[in-house]
């Protein structure tokens, strides 16, 4: 599995805070017109000490940048040869940052996978068809399709047509 790490202000869903984006490769959704194609390619199963250095490597980002906040994204971080990865990075980091999952997943699937120790968890698939202008501004994060929502750790639905306004009361409009 290849990793990359990044620094954002876009994908986590919160007006102006900073986060730290890791991209895992490997994806089965194969959604036409992909931002990162390049990360659809299946790659190897990280091992326990090679999750430990991706926990190490979180940390110290996170330190580096004055920030609790995570966002684990792809490829795909809940695709079979991320799933374990992804759990151990929520079981290493989930009590003491927030954590967001990118999926293309839908949230019936994630439920049957019993993930839990995020934050928010960003399920549906990317269609061209509906494409969107993806979107942070003071009010609200947009993402790239309306079919594509955000769900708390409790798997609450807590945006409407792909947008999450972060004055929570916007988001029953």
């Amino acid at each position: 599995m290849v990793i990359s790490f990044e620094d954002t202000f876009l994908d986590f869903p919160s007006a102006d805070d900073i986060a730290v984006i890791v991209f895992m490769s490997g994806c089965e959704h194969h959604c036409l017109g992909c931002q990162n194609p390049e990360a659809q390619k299946l790659h190897e199963i990280l091992s326990v000490s090679q999750n430990k250095k991706v926990v190490e490597e979180l940390i110290t980002r996170c330190k580096r940048n004055e920030t609790k906040k995570i966002v684990l994204s792809g490829g795909d971080c809940l695709h079979p040869c991320n799933i374990d990865t992804t759990r151990f990075i929520l079981k290493e980091l989930g009590k003491e940052y927030q954590i967001c999952i990118y999926t293309g997943y839908s949230i019936e699937e994630v439920k049957e996978m019993n993930i839990s120790g995020f934050t928010y968890i960003k399920c549906g698939t990317f269609n061209i068809n509906n494409k969107q202008e993806s979107e942070k501004t003071d009010e609200y994060i947009q993402f790239i399709n309306p079919t594509q929502n955000l769900f708390d750790s409790n798997y609450n639905q807590i945006s409407k047509n792909g947008r999450f306004y972060f004055n929570m009361e916007n988001n029953n409009d």
